[in-house]
């Protein structure tokens, strides 16, 4: 797909900057986000049709499990998950302001960091969660890495954006970027490709499903996901270490 005018002049306008505060493209682009994610205040409800994921991780954790929620936000995955059973919560943010409202609101231990790099110790949780968050990374498969890293059971990727080639065509019609209004990048994930590289890592998959999620109204959703679900624009997947057993 060709990259559109505005997306060269931003993505130009992006390394200058960088440059010009002397900072790699991907520390820069975290410092972006973490300035905008505290301006904005964080997402601070979950529509209905952006459950699934949850809904399906909530079947593979198991009482006594240690969980982790990268790009916890103001916690809202991390209230949900509390609201269903979930105790043993931590979240983790660049953000600070949002760090503060999840600890604030909930109650639970937040820690500052960056999911690429998060200077926990090796197989530090037995879960590591990330729920819409993943996409927004310039390097996504880096933070992959440090998710096997710190994981001592389970990675649960949730509710990520699947490439198709419906929705490549359009883009293609439509001239939808792939930068958003507020310059947050947006990677399209191919499913399999994230299979094999948590693989590599020494997880394999433990339940997967493939599902659309539209900004229209949940009847839309229903049947779409009743005649189409392998088309779906959205992904989940639960990884489980190897040699951790069947169970959960």
């Amino acid at each position: 797909m060709e990259m559109l005018a505005e997306d060269r002049k931003y993505f130009e306008d992006f390394a200058r900057l960088a440059h010009e505060q002397q900072a790699r493209l991907e520390d820069y682009y975290i410092q972006i986000q973490r300035s905008l994610r505290n301006e904005k205040g964080g997402v601070t409800s979950l529509r209905p049709n952006e459950l699934h994921g949850l809904q399906l991780a909530l079947a593979h954790i198991q009482p006594d499990e240690s969980c982790l929620i990268l790009g916890c936000g103001c916690g809202v995955e991390a209230g949900w998950l509390l609201a269903n059973g979930v105790k043993n919560l931590t979240g983790l943010d660049v953000a600070e302001g949002l760090l503060a409202t999840c600890e604030k609101t909930l109650g639970i231990k937040t820690i500052r960091g960056d999911m690429r790099k998060t200077g926990l110790p090796e197989k530090a949780f037995d879960v590591v969660i990330t729920h819409r968050s993943l996409h927004h990374m310039f390097y996504p498969f880096q933070a992959l890495e440090e998710f096997a890293r710190i994981s001592r059971r389970k990675v649960m990727i949730l509710d990520e954006p699947v490439r198709s080639w419906l929705k490549a065509t359009f883009r293609r019609f439509s001239k939808e970027r792939i930068i958003s209004a507020a310059n947050i990048y947006e990677y399209q994930f191919v499913r399999e490709d994230v299979h094999r590289y948590m693989a590599f890592n020494g997880f394999e998959v433990a339940a997967t499903s493939r599902y659309w999620e539209t900004m229209q109204s949940l009847k839309a959703n229903r049947l779409l996901n009743a005649f189409a679900p392998r088309a779906g624009n959205r992904f989940s997947a639960i990884y489980r270490r190897f040699g951790a057993g069947q169970k959960g």
